[in-house]
């Protein structure tokens, strides 16, 4: 029930998020990234065994956080495709 809830469900958490485009959804897929992170290296700890799975979630959970863009290159990049069609927009190149 702890894992549904706290893995499963920040992950959820994380997913509306993103799929609303809330305002928070970078911070909400970092802190479910992270969680799996965290659970799965608990996991390894506590049972002191070894799966092939262990080794996908984990790589998941840190891909999560690693490829979840920043805001601030997000906001850099809403910019530049302004500034693009907008120039585009008024015939120069």
């Amino acid at each position: 029930m702890i894992l549904m809830a706290v893995v499963g469900g920040s992950s959820l958490i994380a997913a509306a998020a993103l799929a609303k485009r809330s305002p928070g959804w970078q911070l909400a897929s970092i802190v479910a990234g992270t969680i799996m992170v965290f659970w799965i290296i608990g996991e390894i700890a506590s049972i002191r065994a070894f799966h092939v799975l262990q080794v996908i979630y984990l790589v998941t959970g840190a891909l999560v956080v690693a490829w979840t863009p920043a805001r601030q290159r997000e906001e850099a990049s809403s910019k530049i495709e302004e500034t693009t069609s907008s120039s585009m927009s008024d015939g120069s190149t």
